[in-house]
């Protein structure tokens, strides 16, 4: 999986600038309507995908692997019961990726993509 954000300031997307550039503590959607997990705060994810609905996206994908499969879920279930209870799961997909260390060994890591949507109120 690419572009699991890390320490440091957000990860910015070319097609969308943000309105608050380089403010720490704030994550930049992907591009592709992807929210990455990483070791930010569950509430910047949430603050992220809530900026995504908002913005008129009909599908967020959240992402993880390894230990932040857990704050994933944990993402997704604040949402779901605490800001926007109309958001429902589309689709969990689970699986694992080969990646090579610091030190050249492969080993396996846990991933999760999680599909979220929002019904259109007409």
């Amino acid at each position: 999986m690419e572009g699991v954000l890390a320490r440091g300031p957000p990860i910015l997307s070319p097609h969308r600038p943000s309105r608050r550039q380089g403010e720490p503590g704030m994550v930049e959607p992907h591009a592709t309507n992807a929210v990455l997990i990483g070791r930010k705060e569950v509430t910047s994810y949430v603050l992220a995908i809530m900026r995504l609905f908002s913005e008129g996206a009909e599908e967020v994908v959240v992402k993880a692997r390894g230990r932040n499969v857990c704050k994933a879920v944990d993402t997704v279930e604040s949402l779901r019961n605490l800001f926007m209870k109309d958001v429902v799961i589309d689709g969990v997909n689970i699986y694992s990726e080969e990646v090579e260390t610091p030190d050249g060994k492969k080993k396996r890591v846990s991933a999760i993509e999680i599909r979220l949507k929002r019904p259109r109120k007409e």
